[in-house]
This record gives C-alpha cells, structure tokens and sequence, in this order.
C-alpha cells in the first residue's frame, strides 16, 4: 500500500480536425442566433408589458408604479437593525427596574452602564419572543 498521492494523468490534447472544426463553429452560429432571438422576444414582451401597464395607469387614474408593484408582488422587508446599548437600556429600565419605581426616581443611563452586555442579550431574546410569538392574525406578525 502506498501512501503516495496518485497525480493525474495530463494526455496531450488531440488536434481537432476540420470536421470537428466546422461542427464547433456551427454549434457557435446556432447558439449565438438563438441568443439574439432570445434578446428579441424578451426585449418585444417587456415593450408590451410596458405599453399595457401605461394603458392600465391611464385608465384607473394611478401611476404606473404603483401598478408595476402589484404586478410585481414582491415582499420587500425592512432590515432588522442590530439592536443597541440605547435600546437595550431603554428596555431594562420600562421592564424591570422602573416598572415599581415612582415617576420621580427612575434610575438614570449612566446607573446601569456596567450591565451593557446583559443588557443587550436579554433585548435579542425578548425580540425573538417577540417576533415568534403567538399572534391573532398574520397582519400583526409583520
């Protein structure tokens, strides 16, 4: 058993003849009329689709934008900002420490700064919480 690494075998590449040649250069025409067929027929569709989306706007009185969106129907979804301190520290003094508080003695930002890091994962979790749980419709989980 040998523990060397077997090494592939390079063999010389054949010359291609004048068959294969004219084989591949056709091969070539074909793809490339078929591209610009392609090119035309979807260049021709969205002329179309634009010329009916401008008919569409003009007569239900709307923008073709707005008709584009529906047509579209595509989700776009906010990105989720990372959450911060700031946040994270707004949400431990409204949850836990100024919940029993009076208005008056509230604690401050600066009271709470060495707890930074916890501070931060307990607002991940409760977002999570948040956004998987148990709602009445589907309009109220987005």
């Amino acid at each position: 058993m040998s523990l060397e690494t077997p090494v592939a075998s390079h063999e010389p590449t054949h010359k291609l003849t004048d068959a294969e040649k004219a084989m591949h250069k056709l091969a070539a025409e074909l793809k490339k009329t078929g591209q610009v067929a392609l090119n035309a027929a979807v260049s021709t569709y969205l002329l179309e689709q634009t010329e009916k989306l401008n008919v569409l706007a003009a007569v239900y009185n709307v923008k073709v934008k707005r008709i584009e969106d529906m047509v579209n129907s595509q989700t776009h979804y906010k990105k989720s900002r990372a959450p911060t301190l700031q946040n994270a520290i707004v949400h431990f003094l409204a949850k836990k420490v100024n919940s029993y508080l009076p208005v008056g003695s509230r604690k401050t930002l600066a009271e709470l700064k060495d707890d930074e890091e916890n501070l931060i994962i307990e607002l991940i979790e409760y977002r999570a919480l948040k956004k998987t749980g148990v709602r009445a419709t589907n309009k109220a989980a987005s």
